[in-house]
């Protein structure tokens, strides 16, 4: 938690005087307190004391990095990147620091946008562009982020070998393909027709799943989602014919990729 307020943030809820900057400029002692409240009024306090010491303030190293200044548009560009920062996005200046590696296998060079994460307040066009484009489909393109091992899918718009896209902070972006359809596991298939009750899980590899829509005989049924994956459907043995009836879901994830799941039953 930081005890002051960087000069480019807006929050409105935040309160302070001299943005809760403290001047040691004396060889004292400076008593502060911190106290935390949440809504209900409950509040915990500390207090501890700064010894007010001479000493060097040590230079910012800025050797290759670039300056952005939180009140303006900062730009950048470099071999198969563009990156655009609208003012407003920055809460303080930034040395910024980059590179880029190239790995085998991959669509584009993995870009590294500064040394650490960096949020913005809302967000940065980040384009890329891809090495290897040899993808028939290109919505099936899209800008990755990774941290550490995990990657999380961005997306974007292809425009002539480039893909462009927003981003919320500064990190690691390369672009990746999703051409694997998603998953449809049944659950508890057994109970189905004793609890009239459909009940599956959907996964995806990357993009993520986008839209699912079931039909019983061609009849627009509705699937309700109890958590991130698991989508269920409690159907009305009253309103079905007696005989026998087919259920289709289709199901597709974010690049429209598609997989199909058919199940016939008797009422």
């Amino acid at each position: 938690m930081k005890c002051f307020v960087e000069p480019g943030n807006r929050l409105r809820f935040i309160e302070s005087r001299n943005r809760g900057i403290l001047s040691i400029n004396e060889e004292k002692e400076y008593p502060l307190s911190f106290i935390l409240k949440d809504a209900y009024g409950n509040q915990t306090q500390m207090k501890l004391t700064v010894i007010g010491k001479k000493q060097p303030i040590p230079e910012i190293d800025t050797e290759g990095s670039e300056v952005f200044h939180w009140y303006s548009t900062n730009l950048f560009g470099a071999k198969g990147i563009r990156l655009k920062i609208p003012r407003g996005n920055l809460y303080t200046d930034l040395y910024f620091r980059y590179r880029s590696r190239e790995e085998a296998g991959r669509l584009a060079d993995v870009h590294i946008l500064h040394n650490k994460p960096v949020a913005l307040h809302q967000s940065a066009n980040l384009s890329l562009r891809i090495l290897k484009d040899t993808i028939e489909n290109k919505s099936q393109y899209g800008i990755v982020q990774w941290k550490g091992q995990r990657r999380s899918w961005i997306g974007g718009t292809y425009r002539n070998g480039w893909i462009d896209t927003k981003i919320k902070e500064l990190g690691t972006y390369t672009i990746s393909a999703d051409t694997i359809a998603p998953k449809i596991t049944p659950l508890g298939e057994s109970q189905w027709k004793a609890k009239k009750t459909f009940t599956f899980r959907l996964t995806d590899n990357l993009s993520g799943v986008d839209t699912y829509k079931g039909t019983i005989d061609g009849q627009f049924v509705l699937f309700r989602m109890n958590n991130k994956s698991v989508i269920t459907c409690q159907w009305n043995k009253e309103k079905l014919l007696q005989g026998e009836h087919q259920l289709k879901l289709v199901v597709t994830d974010a690049c429209g990729n598609k997989t199909e799941y058919n199940y016939r039953f008797k009422n």
